[in-house]
Formats: C-alpha cells, sequence, structure tokens
C-alpha cells in the first residue's frame, strides 16, 4: 500500500505530512522545499529514529565501520532466540530482501548513524560502538569531538529500562574510553 516516487520533483512532497531526511539532502533539495514551503513538518532521520525508539527496547549500533553487520548479526541472534524485533539496517540484508522488519516483540534493533552529530537524538536501551575512526570530521571537526558525542550517546541509555547495558568493541583503545567515560556518567 505504499506509493512508491522515483526521481526528486516537488510534486512528490504535496500531500505528505511529515518528510524524513537524511543529512545527504541539501536545504535546497526540491522535495524537501516543497514540503517545508507548505508547512509540512520536516525531521532528520535520527530525529525520527528517536521517536520510533522510544517505548521500545532499543538496541543501537553506531560506529565508523561495521554497522549494518553489527546490527543485522544483533537482529539475527534475537529472531533465532525466538524474538520479533522490529529491525532497522543501513543496508540490505538477503535474509531480509531489504533493511526493514516491522516486528511485534519489545526490541526495536536499528542502525544509528554517527555521521552528522545527531546521536543525541536517540535514546537506547542498550548502545553498541563498533568502533572510532577519523571519519564525518566536517561535522565534529577532531577525532576528539567524536569520542565526546560517542561518550554522550553511551550514556544516555533509557533510565526506565533495568536491562540497560553499555556494549562496545574493546580492541579499540578510543571505545574502551568511551565505555569508561559513560559508565561514570
Amino acid at each position: 500500500g505504499v506509493r512508491i516516487a522515483c526521481g526528486h520533483s516537488p510534486a512528490h512532497a504535496a500531500d505528505c505530512d511529515e518528510l524524513v531526511y537524511t543529512n545527504a539532502v541539501p536545504p535546497t533539495h526540491p522535495e524537501l522545499r516543497a514540503a517545508l514551503d507548505a508547512g509540512r513538518k520536516g525531521s532528520t532521520r535520527m530525529h525520527m529514529l528517536g521517536r520510533v525508539a522510544q517505548g521500545r527496547r532499543a538496541v543501537c549500533v553506531t560506529g565508523t565501520h561495521g554497522k549494518t553487520t553489527t546490527t543485522w548479526l544483533i537482529a539475527h541472534t534475537l529472531l533465532t532466540a525466538g524474538r520479533d524485533p522490529s529491525v532497522l539496517l543501513g543496508g540490505v540484508v538477503k535474509a531480509l530482501n531489504g533493511n526493514v522488519r516491522a516486528g511485534r516483540g519489545a526490541e526495536f534493533v536499528a542502525e544509528t548513524d554517527e555521521s552528522d552529530n545527531r546521536l543525541h537524538e536517540v535514546v537506547p536501551a542498550i548502545p553498541v560502538l563498533t568502533n572510532i575512526d577519523n571519519d564525518h570530521l566536517e561535522h565534529y571537526g577532531s577525532i576528539e569531538a567524536i569520542e565526546a558525542a560517542a561518550a554522550e550517546f553511551m550514556s544516555s541509555t533509557d533510565a526506565g529500562d533495568p536491562m540497560s547495558v553499555l556494549v562496545g568493541c574493546g580492541d579499540d583503545a578510543r571505545v574502551r574510553n568511551v565505555l569508561r567515560t559513560a559508565s561514570q556518567r
């Protein structure tokens, strides 16, 4: 029942209630401009993801490399264990024939993109940090700023979830530092 529109045209946003866009979409994009000019709500992908995660046991995976693989490994493990998670990946997974799965269970497993410095818009129950590397410096300015944003994300766990836990790759010295910082907050 979803209508698919190809190409880029202001007409595509004519009847939307809310337009969700990624950081790759410039403010001058014709669909974004048309939606905003018509008084429609515009939300970043991360803001939308934060809203979807509310009220769910959100397992959110971030890091410079390996997010899609790690996210799918977690989702697949939950599925194999008989759970029914919703899943949102940044890449296509053959077993899903896509990158989305709408489940009815409590878990929401999502790839959480750090590229545009919007990690603060998502509050996970279980944050997962794969690694930290010199990437997306146009948004952060330095690797230390990336580390600080990761620490904020890792320490922002859902206080209402008694099963909250911080997960990170111990092979990465910066991740170990983030985990130490986040666990002290």
